[in-house]
Protein backbone atom coordinates (compact mmCIF):
# COMPACT_ATOMS: atom_id res chain seq x y z
CA UNK A 1 0.00 0.00 0.00
CA UNK A 2 1.86 2.88 -1.10
CA UNK A 3 -1.07 5.67 -0.40
CA UNK A 4 -0.46 7.85 2.96
CA UNK A 5 -3.78 8.89 2.84
CA UNK A 6 -4.60 5.11 2.90
CA UNK A 7 -2.16 3.97 5.52
CA UNK A 8 -3.06 7.19 7.82
CA UNK A 9 -6.72 5.98 7.77
CA UNK A 10 -5.90 2.48 8.29
CA UNK A 11 -3.83 3.37 11.38
CA UNK A 12 -6.01 5.36 12.67
CA UNK A 13 -8.79 3.06 12.84
CA UNK A 14 -6.79 0.54 13.76
CA UNK A 15 -5.92 2.29 16.89
CA UNK A 16 -9.30 2.39 17.55
CA UNK A 17 -10.19 -1.26 17.39
CA UNK A 18 -7.30 -1.83 19.23
CA UNK A 19 -8.54 0.63 22.10
CA UNK A 20 -12.09 -1.27 22.03
CA UNK A 21 -10.06 -4.64 21.98
CA UNK A 22 -8.00 -3.62 25.31
CA UNK A 23 -11.14 -2.24 27.11
CA UNK A 24 -12.73 -5.71 26.75
CA UNK A 25 -9.87 -7.95 27.53
CA UNK A 26 -8.99 -5.69 30.59
CA UNK A 27 -13.51 -6.31 31.48
CA UNK A 28 -12.71 -10.23 30.77
CA UNK A 29 -9.69 -9.98 32.84
CA UNK A 30 -11.43 -8.87 35.43
CA UNK A 31 -14.31 -11.14 35.13
CA UNK A 32 -11.40 -14.25 35.19
CA UNK A 33 -12.68 -15.52 31.79
CA UNK A 34 -9.58 -16.73 30.62
CA UNK A 35 -10.37 -18.23 27.38
CA UNK A 36 -11.90 -14.87 26.20
CA UNK A 37 -9.14 -12.78 27.49
CA UNK A 38 -7.12 -15.01 25.45
CA UNK A 39 -9.16 -15.15 21.57
CA UNK A 40 -8.77 -10.94 22.52
CA UNK A 41 -5.16 -11.26 22.32
CA UNK A 42 -4.87 -13.44 19.67
CA UNK A 43 -7.02 -10.89 17.42
CA UNK A 44 -5.16 -8.03 18.92
CA UNK A 45 -1.65 -9.44 17.78
CA UNK A 46 -3.51 -10.31 14.07
CA UNK A 47 -5.02 -6.59 14.27
CA UNK A 48 -1.59 -5.49 14.84
CA UNK A 49 0.19 -7.22 11.76
CA UNK A 50 -2.53 -5.99 9.99
CA UNK A 51 -1.67 -2.17 10.75
CA UNK A 52 1.53 -1.63 11.30
CA UNK A 53 3.25 -4.53 9.02
CA UNK A 54 0.68 -4.83 6.44
CA UNK A 55 3.05 -6.11 3.89
CA UNK A 56 5.05 -8.58 5.62
CA UNK A 57 1.69 -9.89 7.14
CA UNK A 58 -0.19 -10.33 3.53
CA UNK A 59 3.42 -12.27 3.00
CA UNK A 60 2.83 -14.29 5.66
CA UNK A 61 -1.03 -14.92 4.69
CA UNK A 62 0.16 -15.84 1.17
CA UNK A 63 2.68 -18.16 2.15
CA UNK A 64 0.46 -20.88 4.43
CA UNK A 65 -1.98 -20.12 1.85
CA UNK A 66 0.32 -21.46 -0.48
CA UNK A 67 1.28 -24.69 1.43
CA UNK A 68 -2.32 -25.13 2.23
CA UNK A 69 -3.07 -25.46 -1.36
CA UNK A 70 -0.60 -27.44 -1.70
CA UNK A 71 -0.94 -29.94 0.64
CA UNK A 72 -4.77 -30.15 -0.72
CA UNK A 73 -3.47 -30.30 -4.42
Amino acid sequence: MNDPLGELILKIVGNIFLIILVIRALGHYSKKEWGELIGHLVVSVILVGFIYFTSQTLGILKGIWTMVAAWFS
